[in-house]
């Protein structure tokens, strides 16, 4: 339950970061349209980008977790246990629906630029 809760969380928080970076970028995305770049290779940088984000993200939080359980649980001699593979799997996960969210968002192209 706290990992889903966790992981909820985690990909609120991925999304807003998404979405505030792809509307930071949208001038380069802009200037790649104009270029003759398709959607679809724009839609890869912000894949990409979100999975960079995300993925860093997560590291930091996971370790950065585990580290402040173990300062506070060996002194007392209690052993520290990570579900491993259940962290590694909601961490790929949150990676990745974060990285379909950003693909599926696409640069607004304004009207003029299109005309051209």
């Amino acid at each position: 339950m706290t990992l889903t809760t966790g992981g909820a969380i985690a990909l609120l928080s991925a999304m807003t970061a998404v979405g505030s970076s792809a509307q930071e970028i949208r001038a380069r995305m802009l200037l790649l349209r104009v270029v003759g770049f398709a959607g679809g290779i724009q839609r890869r940088i912000l894949a990409a980008q979100a999975a960079v984000i995300v993925g860093l993200a997560m590291l930091i939080g996971v370790l950065g977790g585990w580290l402040v359980a173990g300062s506070q649980l060996w002194p007392q001699g209690i052993e520290v246990s990570m579900p491993w593979p259940t962290t590694v799997a909601t961490a790929l996960g949150v990676i990745g629906l974060s990285s379909a969210f950003a693909a599926a968002l696409r640069p607004h192209v304004d009207s003029r630029l299109r005309e051209r």
